[in-house]
C-alpha cells in the first residue's frame, strides 16, 4: 500500500530572498498544500495578508508566536507573564 504524504511550506524558512506575501504564492506554485509561518505576518497589512492568502488558495495550518523576545518562553514555565 502506497502512502501520500502531505506537506506544508514553512515561509520562515523557505524562500528567504523574497518579500514573506511573494512566498504564499511560491509555495503554491511549488505544489505545497499548506502553509505555515513564524512572526512574518505581523508586520504586514492585515487585508494585503488575507488578499494574498486567499490569492494562493492554500490553507495555515502553523502559526508560531512571536519570536523576538519571547522565543521559547512557551517552554520556559519561569516565562508565563511573556
Amino acid at each position: 500500500m502506497s502512502q501520500r504524504y502531505r506537506f506544508s511550506a514553512n515561509t520562515g524558512f523557505l524562500w528567504k530572498d523574497r518579500p514573506f506575501l511573494e512566498r504564499l504564492s511560491a509555495a503554491a506554485a511549488a505544489g505545497f498544500e499548506a502553509l505555515e509561518f513564524h512572526d512574518e505576518a505581523q508586520s504586514e497589512d492585515p487585508g494585503a495578508l488575507a488578499g494574498a492568502l486567499a490569492a494562493c488558495g492554500l490553507p495555515v495550518l502553523g502559526l508560531n508566536m512571536r519570536m523576538g523576545d519571547t522565543a521559547g518562553c512557551a517552554a520556559d514555565p519561569a516565562r508565563a507573564d511573556a
